[in-house]
């Protein structure tokens, strides 16, 4: 009995006993005293690995992504700026299209629900599409210590079918949960919310598979991603709102002209990359690149060997950068942004 106890018989859970000691803390530590060796961490690094990780939460990513922004700014940038012009564009076109329509509901109320509902999709695709570049770029960085833009670039069209396939399955399965409430599907988003990584750089076909393992990937490092998902939300939603000032203020200027839609698109696309287009291209890859490293860190505490700092040790921590009054300056918008 004892031996079967010993071998066979769960332990206590922690939280039963401490009931102090924080659910993410937990979870680790039980996962390290499974009776099942499957079940386990593969060695004590990979476990020490998810117990710090838990322990220091989102910030330690943050820094060592805006370590990588601030030395690869222009890299990242021309990277970025791509991705988001593309959306500009979509956004442009939905934009001129619904002010074309003269607010006349008789025929453009349905263009009006379309206009809510297309640019949050497109905001939501595009998010991910850039979450794979920078997947793509912070690979190249570890293989090589430098970012090929041109490589990154073409990389990612390859990758689409499966970073979009994947993005849109994830969303639909969130919604469905959308009518029981929110944090169920908040909950499946955060889950979700590796599956760009995932998408472009493993050797998997599916979105059900992608999925899949980006909720495997999760399930130790689910407390940091949750502050992670939430500040791509935020990311994307000031994105959204001034989107929505923007489009607010051109109805506004082109009620009093006659302009053909040509030339109402080509300043519709001029003031949405100024303002919002900008905005998302410069703050957007703070988050997308922290999300990637929280890719690495997971597949580090699985055992796997994707996680090579070879081009990223130099860089690891933003104290190590000495800042000037300005680089701080610049750190604080950012952060508070």
């Amino acid at each position: 009995q004892l031996i079967y106890k010993h071998s066979e018989i769960p332990p206590i859970p922690l939280q039963k006993k401490c009931r102090e000691i924080p659910t993410a803390i937990a979870e680790v530590v039980m996962t390290a005293l499974a009776k099942n060796p499957t079940d386990r961490f593969p060695s004590a690094k990979v476990f020490a690995t998810a117990l710090r990780a838990n322990l220091e939460g989102d910030i330690p990513l943050l820094h060592h992504s805006f370590s990588i922004y601030w030395k690869h700014f222009i890299q990242i940038v021309r990277i970025s700026l791509p991705i988001n012009f593309a959306f500009v564009l979509i956004i442009s076109l939905i934009s001129t299209s619904l002010i074309q329509t003269k607010f006349d509901f008789a025929i453009g109320s349905f263009i009006h629900l379309v206009w809510w509902i297309l640019p949050l999709i497109a905001l939501l695709l595009f998010g991910e599409v850039s979450i794979g570049a920078f997947s793509l770029a912070t690979k190249q960085l570890q293989e090589t210590g430098a970012i090929s833009v041109n490589k990154v670039l073409a990389s990612l069209v390859k990758r689409l079918p499966q970073i979009i396939g994947s993005a849109l399955h994830s969303y639909l399965l969130a919604l469905s949960q959308v009518w029981k409430l929110l944090l169920p599907a908040f909950r499946l988003g955060v889950q979700y919310s590796l599956s760009s990584p995932i998408a472009v750089l493993e050797n998997k076909k599916g979105s059900e598979i992608i999925i899949e393992r980006s909720k495997d990937l999760t399930t130790e490092f689910y407390s940091i991603a949750v502050p992670l998902k939430l500040r791509s939300l935020l990311v994307k939603s000031i994105t959204f709102a001034l989107i929505l000032s923007t489009f607010m203020a051109n109805a506004s200027l082109f009620s009093n002209l006659e302009l053909n839609f040509l030339s109402r698109f080509t300043t519709i696309a001029f003031t949405t990359l100024l303002l919002p287009g900008l905005f998302i291209t410069i703050v957007n890859p703070l988050v997308d690149i922290a999300i990637v490293l929280l890719y690495f860190r997971a597949c580090e505490a699985k055992g796997e060997s994707v996680y090579q700092q070879k081009g990223l040790d130099e860089i690891e921590f933003v104290e190590k950068i000495k800042f000037s009054p300005k680089r701080k300056a610049i750190l604080v918008f950012l952060l508070v942004t």
